[in-house]
């Protein structure tokens, strides 16, 4: 019995090292391959979206709302790989504190931020456009 119980552990630890997700950074955000310009906004098990935070721009800063647009790219996990796939809009509801997404050609419209999706990114892309 002691012996299943090993390769039972030793088949788990293994794949998590073949299998291994990106880990998170000291401020808590996931970057695609340790990069800092690309922080990944929305992931599942495979794979996700991440930004170009060179890209950004600041459309809209009222007293109401901030709309910042920036390249958008898919990234997957088990290929290494990323592809683009155009422009993501965040928009921030002063009022309400509420943050929205809107993806290039996407049929969903503005969506708020969810369960996979990760609003820091939002605000470390709006830190950095305001030090500019």
């Amino acid at each position: 019995m002691k012996k299943i119980v090993m390769a039972v552990i030793t088949i788990l630890l293994m794949s998590n090292v073949v299998f291994a997700m990106p880990q998170r950074a000291s401020d808590g955000i996931v970057y695609w391959n340790g990069d800092r310009n690309y922080p990944i906004w929305d992931a599942g098990n495979h794979g996700g979206s991440c930004i170009d935070v060179s890209s950004a721009v600041m459309k809209v800063n009222s007293k109401s709302e901030c709309l910042i647009a920036v390249l958008d790219y898919s990234v997957n996990f088990d290929t290494d790989s990323m592809a683009s796939k155009g422009v993501v809009q965040f928009r921030e509801d002063k009022k309400t504190g509420q943050i929205f997404f809107y993806v290039q050609g996407s049929k969903w419209g503005w969506q708020k931020f969810g369960f996979s999706s990760h609003p820091e990114v939002y605000y470390l892309v709006k830190s950095h456009l305001m030090q500019r």
